[in-house]
């Protein structure tokens, strides 16, 4: 990739920035975008080395074709070495569980809205109580955390691991019953 900067820059010595789009596309290798390690031993410094030379040459971040190379090139770490947003964890969480209880299909329909922070389950008693967290350990521990609250029945509070603008404003008994309320 340096040789792709000096060609950069050799293009903006002679008056030539219409090349920096051909000599970008090919200092890029497309067919690795998905390779892990050519993204982050190749791609993703040679972000840093572009933007500084678009510092020092006065080059905005936002013109063509190095934004559309930097799109390409983050969008690429984002998907391939970074992995599915928190959001989209959330969305899959609880669909391998095998229990088909109405608990679970109401946690994994809480996961699957992807709008709420917390969902609370009302007086659900000890025995759905430890269920639960028992599904929930297995099948989401990794995108939620829950609480009980020590009430007779149990409650139980399972909140998302993502942000959002949303949360919930009063407990709930069932699932339809949640009231949102935007917070900023």
């Amino acid at each position: 990739m340096v040789m792709t900067i000096k060609a950069l820059d050799l293009c903006y010595l002679t008056s030539n920035e219409a090349q920096a789009q051909d000599i970008l596309e090919r200092g890029l290798d497309r067919e690795r975008l998905t390779d892990v390690a050519y993204l982050g031993t190749t791609l993703i410094p040679f972000v840093g080395t572009l933007r500084q030379f678009m510092i020092t040459k006065r080059i905005p971040v936002t013109a063509q074709p190095y934004a559309e190379i930097f799109k390409l090139i983050i969008t690429s770490w984002l998907s391939n070495a970074v992995g599915p947003k928190p959001a989209e964890l959330a969305v899959t969480a609880m669909q391998n569980t095998d229990c088909q209880c109405e608990l679970c299909a109401k946690v994994a329909r809480f996961f699957a809205a992807a709008t709420h922070q917390s969902y609370v389950l009302d007086r659900i008693g000890i025995h759905d109580r430890e269920h639960m967290e028992l599904q929930l350990e297995k099948y989401a521990s990794t995108v939620s955390t829950w609480t009980t609250m020590n009430t007779s029945p149990h409650d139980l509070t399972v909140r998302t691991s993502f942000s959002s603008k949303y949360s919930v404003s009063a407990n709930v008994s069932s699932f339809a019953d949640i009231k949102i309320a935007e917070t900023d």
